[in-house]
């Protein structure tokens, strides 16, 4: 929970991945590719509006694909990559303090790109 200016927000996500290396053994250097899915859910209260106090709250999926070349040492590795990104945000709602309400749900997408460094110890 953070708060800014009497404003609270709450946020919960959720993701995973897999890569998928081309290179023959596995984790040697070469291509790569790594689909990923993610799910988040947000909850804002008391937002200052021109019609007063709001609260607002959104979840949504998304899905992608990242493709890149990675590089592999004894102990030390890189990947660097670039892909697409498509998200379906639904159950947007935002409840005025005069007891109106709007939904909205939507679909965005866009590039996602990538520089992953790691470390085996």
């Amino acid at each position: 929970n953070l708060s800014f200016d009497q404003t609270d927000v709450s946020a919960f996500g959720l993701g995973a991945r897999a890569n998928y290396y081309f290179g023959r053994p596995a984790f040697t250097q070469g291509w790569y590719l790594g689909p990923f899915v993610q799910y988040a859910d947000v909850e804002v209260s008391r937002i200052n509006t021109s019609r007063g106090t709001a609260e607002a709250s959104a979840s949504g999926l998304g899905a992608g694909l990242i493709g890149g070349y990675h590089w592999q040492w004894d102990t030390f590795n890189i990947l660097l990559g670039g892909g697409l990104s498509v998200n379906n945000i639904n159950n947007v709602e935002v409840r005025y303090g005069d007891g109106t309400r709007e939904e909205i749900d939507t679909r965005t997408g866009g590039l996602v790109l990538e520089f992953t460094l790691g470390w085996a110890f």
